[in-house]
């Protein structure tokens, strides 16, 4: 997913949006329902045309819907799954991103209880085992505490005191071994199990260690354990396996889109290929075969039965108070443990770059949903839109006790607009006026600056950007992330990056950086807060000089 405009297979056409209305009511839709059930159907019309709207409101060019019932599965398609004209269906297939995570969680509880692990008389794995002691020689972290305590169970739950580094992901990194032993260069935002903070890498580091103790590829136990014994027969753990479904059994793989508001188009983007932290999110699926999962998970049926359920639900981890939800929020081990309207609600969504999903399942009412969409942001707040549209129906909540989703994004919006426009006094407030000038010529500030887990980031002046006060640019198109970096001068050696992304939408987001001049007058680093909420730079080596 390369960040220029120009490398991306097309740009579609916005009259491809009167496509998209003829499919809202055509798609394909799917009802299984035991022996004399004659349920109403929650996907009825007065759905679909919300659907309709919200696809339209929100740019989505699709998303696929199942609900479960307790044994009965209702699902449909709405909208485009590939331009021109190809619908999304129940069967088409999404990338499911992070609630790849259950699945990776559900893996290692299958593994703890299994009679070849307790029968073992030394050595018995279970989830308060050390990372450190499974993977001992790429397992480093900067606190030596946190490198021999930090168990399988705080990986999962996110609790380990490492923030969400996914930049440098992908470049020299193209495995989970080299992914685990770069960890040693990255900080810690916290100490280990004083708060939550969602983190990819320590996710795809369990599943790492998964794979030393099993022997087993982690896309191959899940294929044998869990999605054949539940006919998940179109879910896979890599793009080449979802390739091979779309050629050999002519499976739909929706592609990815991203509406540009400017041109009035959808941009098509890439497929991810290669995912260097696959635990945290490689599934690809299709809301047929998760409406199984859900439904094994609410029945608490085989593959994984009672315990382990009951094992990968119980909450580790206080997330705090969510306005959505009643009381504090809690995460267990894949999923969100929240109490909505006096339910139990188990729910995770997940965001890949160009795609978002949704599961959510209320085990005392034995009732489920599970949404995808081929875009980020767009289908992410379509399916939290219909998720809870469908959830507040089914719990009859009335119309005045209904969160309000819509206005809740459009103030998002708002504020992510302020945030850039207003990111020098934000990030600044005590910037001298006028601004100290900086130090050296512009042009000494150009080179490439290394780190030895982000890699290579090179800079130059060519703006492509004309008229722009950004005067500083890096093209980072390497990495599982692709990324620009855009950098505005702030006063002496401050400056304000700007980070511009498909997960961001390729839209600016404004972070603090500074460089520092070496005793011999040159550039020497240069240092960028990644993680703003900790304040703690991630330095780079001006290398080259």
């Amino acid at each position: 997913m390369h960040l220029i405009y120009s490398s991306y297979h097309s740009i579609l056409s916005a009259n491809c949006l009167c496509i998209i209305a003829s499919l809202f009511f055509s798609a394909d839709a799917f009802k299984q329902s035991p022996l004399g059930q004659q349920d109403h159907s929650p996907l009825d019309h007065s759905f679909n045309e919300i659907v309709h709207a919200k696809l339209s409101q929100y740019h989505a060019p699709g998303v696929a819907v199942a609900v479960v019932q307790d044994k009965l599965v209702t699902a449909k398609g709405y909208g485009i799954a590939s331009f021109p004209s190809t619908p999304v269906t129940p069967s088409t297939l999404f990338y499911t991103a992070s609630t790849t995570k259950a699945f990776v969680s559900a893996a290692w509880a299958l593994f703890v209880s299994s009679p070849s692990n307790q029968n073992k008389s030394s050595g018995k794995i279970t989830f308060s085992t050390p990372l450190s002691s499974i993977i001992r020689d790429d397992f480093v972290l900067e606190d030596e505490y946190a490198t021999n305590h930090v168990t399988i169970e705080d990986a999962l739950s996110h609790r380990t005191g490492m923030g969400a580094h996914d930049l440098w992901l992908g470049g020299k990194i193209d495995s989970l071994k080299k992914l685990v032993s770069k960890m040693r260069y990255l900080p810690m935002t916290s100490e280990l199990r004083t708060r939550y903070e969602y983190c990819n890498i320590m996710v795809a580091t369990a599943g790492y260690a998964f794979e030393v103790i099993t022997g087993r590829w982690l896309g191959d136990f899940l294929r044998e354990e869990i999605w054949e014994p539940l006919g998940m027969n179109t879910t896979v753990y890599s793009f080449e396996d979802a390739q091979k479904k779309v050629k050999e059994e002519k499976a739909v793989l929706a592609k990815p889109y991203l509406w540009d508001e400017e041109k009035g188009q959808y941009i098509e983007g890439n497929y991810l290929q290669n995912q260097t932290d696959e635990p945290a999110g490689n599934m690809i699926s299709n809301v047929l075969d998760y409406a199984e999962w859900i439904k094994m998970l609410i029945h608490k049926d085989s593959p994984l039965g009672d315990k382990v359920v009951e094992e990968v639900t119980r909450p580790r981890t206080i997330v705090g108070k969510v306005e959505v939800f009643d009381g504090i929020t809690t995460y267990a081990l894949g999923w969100n443990v929240v109490i909505y309207k006096g339910e139990r609600v188990f729910l995770h969504t997940g965001g890949e770059t160009w795609y978002a999903s949704i599961v959510l399942w209320l085990p005392d009412k034995k009732w489920g949903i599970t949404i995808m969409g081929n875009s980020l942001t767009a289908s992410g707040h379509v399916q939290l839109v219909l998720a809870f549209h469908l959830l507040d129906e089914f719990l009859g909540t009335p119309q005045e006790e209904r969160y309000g989703f819509d206005e809740s994004f459009r103030k998002e919006l708002e504020d992510k607009k302020a945030g850039v426009s207003g990111a020098r006094q934000i990030l600044y407030p005590s910037a001298p006026s006028p601004p100290l000038p900086r130090s050296l010529p512009l042009s000494s500030y150009n080179g490439t600056y290394d780190h030895p887990a982000y890699q290579n980031i090179t800079f130059g002046t060519q703006s492509d950007t004309p008229n722009s006060t950004r005067e500083l640019f890096a093209d980072v198109p390497d990495r599982q992330y692709p990324f620009k970096l855009r950098m505005e001068h702030v006063s002496g050696e401050f400056w304000i990056a700007y980070f511009v992304a498909p997960v961001t939408e390729f839209e600016e987001l404004p972070i603090k950086a500074e460089f520092r001049i070496g005793e011999d007058g040159k550039v020497k680093e240069l240092g960028i807060i990644i993680l703003p909420e900790t304040e703690t730079a991630i330095w780079f080596k001006k290398i080259g000089d």
